[in-house]
Order: C-alpha cells, then sequence, then structure tokens
C-alpha cells in the first residue's frame, strides 16, 4: 500500500517508516478469529523500532509472552484501542478473538529518531 497516512498527536520522537521509494510501510490488516495468531501480519521492515496499531471491529485478547492466547487468558484490548509498543513486544504478542466477532488489527511501522533514508 501506499500513499499519505494521516496519523494525530504522533509524539515526535517517532517517524512513520517508508521504503526506499518514500511510500508508508503498512503491515497491513490482521483477521483475528477463534485460533490464537501472531499480532503482527508479517515479519517488520529491518528499520522499524515501534508499531501503532489499532484493534477494529470487536475486542481481542492478548499474550505477550509468546504463548498463545485464547477465549479465557490474555489482556483485553477493546474495539477501537490503539497505542504504540517496541519491536520486540509486538513481535512476542499473540491475539485470539474475545467473543463471537471477528476483529481487524492494522498495524504501522515505526522509526524511533530519525529516519533512514532507504530500508528494505
Amino acid at each position: 500500500m501506499s500513499g499519505n497516512v494521516g496519523i494525530d498527536n504522533l509524539d515526535s520522537e517517532f517517524q512513520i517508516t517508508r521504503d526506499k521509494d518514500g511510500a508508508v510501510v503498512i503491515r497491513g490488516n490482521t483477521t483475528v478469529t477463534n485460533a490464537s495468531i501472531a499480532f503482527l501480519p508479517r515479519d517488520l521492515n529491518s528499520a522499524t523500532t515501534h508499531v501503532l496499531w489499532q484493534v477494529n471491529d470487536a475486542d481481542i485478547r492478548v499474550e505477550f509472552d509468546g504463548n498463545d492466547a485464547t477465549a479465557t487468558t490474555g489482556v483485553i484490548l477493546f474495539d477501537k484501542a490503539s497505542t504504540i509498543w517496541s519491536r520486540s513486544l509486538a513481535e512476542s504478542a499473540k491475539a485470539f478473538r474475545n467473543d463471537a466477532t471477528d476483529a481487524i488489527i492494522t498495524v504501522y511501522e515505526l522509526q524511533k529518531g530519525s529516519p533512514q533514508k532507504e530500508v528494505s
């Protein structure tokens, strides 16, 4: 995906990760169902230090220690919740829907400090 992304009140220490052509790196959407899955849809760009995420359509449960989240285990993240996580936290997180409705996680990659000119 490419194009402009508007993120209000992003801490000035973070920059949106861009590819070598200047396009915003969006990790895309992950559908959270009744099976424990990795929180991130795929590997992060090598320059990414943090991720900005948002949960949409339903609440989810998340485990941060690499264990599977289930219908009864994990921290509940509510529909429309969003925040910035470190790369390591996001890479270890696993998600599971909290009720009968699937949720969508949208992830944007961020870099702390000055962005690199080219990232792979």
